[in-house]
């Protein structure tokens, strides 16, 4: 169970890191579709 919470927390940091990037980074180009 432990590691099952410690793998969690990783996810969820890691999801949250990824929202920060996004957040933080300058906007991309948009995609030419």
């Amino acid at each position: 169970v432990a590691g099952y919470l410690g793998y969690r927390r990783y996810q969820s940091g890691q999801a949250e890191q990824d929202l920060w990037a996004e957040a933080t980074d300058p906007i991309p180009p948009a995609d030419p579709r």
